[in-house]
């Protein structure tokens, strides 16, 4: 074989190699379509998980196990006063959880989103 052959195969070892080693966990929070995935890859259970989607609509689970996924339907987050979120009718400006570790310890996350619309155009420049 030629050196440059040998040179394309090596390159192509090591992208590949790369490509492979790379962090494929899912984000704590991820939003699916109509469905939001909370993924604890954690050594700690988390306990009294409350999730906030837009500061208004709440949706609260018990426990989420460590190394665990749980899948929440958006239409189960509902306000203080009854009002489920409507995805189709309801555009998603803010994700938030909080819960505890065994230890007590809290736990937050923030999901952060790119601006869109006028604010991401002028870049917080109005």
């Amino acid at each position: 074989m030629h050196a440059p052959t040998l040179r394309s195969i090596f390159v192509v070892v090591l992208v590949l190699a790369g490509i492979s080693c790379r962090d494929t966990r899912p984000a704590p929070l991820e939003l699916q379509g109509a469905q939001l995935q909370i993924s604890n890859d954690t050594v700690d259970n988390w306990t009294g998980v409350e999730v906030w989607l837009n500061r208004y609509f709440r949706a609260t689970v018990s426990s989420i196990p460590a190394h665990s996924r749980y899948m929440v339907p958006l239409n189960a987050f509902v306000s203080g006063y009854a009002q489920r979120f409507d995805f189709n009718h309801m555009q998603i400006t803010a994700l938030s959880l909080t819960g505890k570790k065994p230890d007590g310890s809290p736990v937050e996350i923030t999901k952060q989103f790119d601006q869109g619309g006028l604010a991401g155009a002028l870049g917080g420049k109005q």
